[in-house]
């Protein structure tokens, strides 16, 4: 079976073309989400495009997309402003219009979680969270995703984790979707650098011993911990599983993390959306 995967976030688009469930060849290019509707399809298609052209002879697309998706339909339901215009859009419909293939959809925070699943935690209560551009949060319980209404993963990334804080894209103050994500450490960094700083060049300071990127982490980690304690004390999971670009700094996060529960990060580092849409494929195609 072959199999194109694909991962929208909200700064980049990854894809990558699955051989009997082997990732052999992917590429990467930028989203431009916040330029519109069109320049996302320009970058969607250009990605898909690459391995088409190369005649293979692709049985199913699966796209890991940000946003509140309804899988059955393959519509985007909400998306923030990462991803204009990409509310209200109907994916499924208008990948299989413009190749012929049949497409599957599915938020970023569930594919990520498909990908991680196996004999080991099959059966296990799982919260997981990756931590990009923004923020994505999804419970895993009974063998079941908590799709919560409007599939909206029961909101969990718009928990408060600071008063006062950032204001987030749904109209409250210092969500955990904007404060834990890159995009909230970033707007940190430039209060206290005065200039544009990214989180990898952050984190790289932090590693030096720098005095303002240690009170920057130092912050960021006191809301992440209440987090995870709020995860654990209101949904009990078994485990917890980590992923998502910021969180490839994993030694900074095992320094800083204090929490009674497992932690687990996930496999397949920043391939993890492209496994999971290949998975989605074939969760939904019985193999």
């Amino acid at each position: 079976m072959k199999i194109i995967g694909v991962d929208i976030g909200g700064t980049g688009i990854k894809a990558g073309l699955f051989l009997d469930n082997k990732l052999v060849e992917k590429i990467s290019t930028k989203t431009h989400g916040k330029e519109g509707l069109s320049s996302i399809l320009k970058s969607l298609t250009f990605a898909i495009d690459y391995f088409l052209k190369k005649n293979f002879d692709v049985n199913y697309i699966g796209i890991s997309t940000a946003g509140n998706i309804d899988p059955k339909a393959g519509k985007c339901i909400y998306a923030s402003n990462n991803l204009v215009g990409w509310t209200g859009f109907e994916i499924k419909s208008f990948i299989e219009n413009h190749y012929k293939i049949t497409c599957f959809v599915e938020n970023d925070a569930v594919c990520h979680l498909y990908s991680q699943i196996n004999k080991k935690t099959f059966n296990k209560n799982i919260f997981l969270m990756t931590i990009g551009t923004g923020l994505g949060a999804v419970l895993y319980r009974n063998n079941s995703v908590l799709y919560g209404k409007d599939f909206d993963l029961m909101k969990i990334a718009h928990t408060v984790v600071k008063e006062n804080g950032i204001k987030c894209d749904c109209g409250q103050y210092g969500c955990a979707e904007k404060e834990l994500s890159a995009t909230g450490l970033s707007i940190n960094a430039r209060i206290v650098y005065s200039r544009r700083i990214k989180v990898k060049e952050l984190f790289a300071l932090y590693a030096k011993g720098d005095e303002n990127a240690k009170k920057i982490i130092d912050n960021y980690f006191k809301e992440f911990n209440w987090f995870l304690n709020y995860i654990k004390e209101t949904y009990h999971p078994d485990l917890i599983m980590i992923g998502g670009g910021v969180a490839r700094s994993k030694n900074v996060f095992l320094k800083n993390i204090v929490s009674n529960c497992e932690i687990q990060f996930l496999r397949h580092s920043g391939n993890a959306g492209l496994y999971g849409a290949n998975k989605l494929v074939r969760r939904n195609v019985n193999e």
